[in-house]
C-alpha cells in the first residue's frame, strides 16, 4: 500500500469513523429491551461475519485496498457469500453498536463509515479487476459485495 495514497487516505477516514462511533459518551436516551437484544445481535452478527472473512482469508488480512503481491482471489468460505465479508462485518456490527450507544453522534460516525467503505469499495475492485482480469468479473458476476447471499452462488463448469 505504500504506492497507494488514495487507498491510505480511504483507510485513514475508515478508521476515523470507526473512532468516532466509539467514542466514549453517556447515553441521551434509553433503550427498551428488545431494542437493546436486536442490536446486541446485529454486532454479534457483524463480529461473527468478520471472523468468517478472517477464517477464509488465513491469516492474510490486510487493512488497506491493494491486494498483496503475492495475493490469490478467494472466492470460498465467506467470500463465496459475501465478496467484502470485511466492510459488511463492520457496517453490521457498527449498526448495533450505534444504536446500543443511543446518542445520535454513533449513526453520523455510521454514516460516515458508509461512505468510506463504498469508495473503498469501487477503488479495491478496480484494483483487483486491474490483477485478476476477468476471473474477478465473473466472480462479481455471482456474489454481492456487501449483502450476503444464504446459500453459496452455482458456479458452472465446462467439461
Amino acid at each position: 500500500m505504500a504506492d497507494d495514497p488514495y487507498g491510505k487516505a480511504l483507510l485513514a477516514a475508515q478508521v476515523t469513523a470507526i473512532t468516532a462511533g466509539l467514542w466514549p459518551a453517556p447515553r441521551r436516551w434509553p433503550l427498551p429491551p428488545p431494542v437493546t437484544a436486536g442490536a446486541a445481535l446485529l454486532a454479534l452478527g457483524g463480529g461473527a461475519i468478520g471472523l468468517a472473512g478472517l477464517a477464509a482469508l488465513g491469516g492474510r488480512f490486510r487493512p488497506g485496498p491493494a491486494p498483496a503481491p503475492d495475493a490469490v482471489l478467494r472466492t470460498e468460505g465467506m467470500y463465496g457469500r459475501v465478496r467484502h465479508p470485511m466492510y459488511t462485518s463492520l457496517l453490521t456490527a457498527g449498526s448495533g453498536i450505534a444504536v446500543l450507544r443511543a446518542r445520535p453522534e454513533p449513526f453520523g460516525a455510521l454514516v460516515a463509515l458508509g461512505v468510506a467503505l463504498g469508495l473503498k469499495i469501487k477503488h479495491e475492485e478496480r484494483l483487483l479487476r486491474d490483477r485478476f482480469g476477468e476471473a474477478y468479473d465473473s466472480y462479481a458476476d455471482e456474489v454481492p459485495a456487501l449483502v450476503p447471499r444464504l446459500t453459496r452462488a452455482a458456479r458452472e463448469t465446462s467439461a
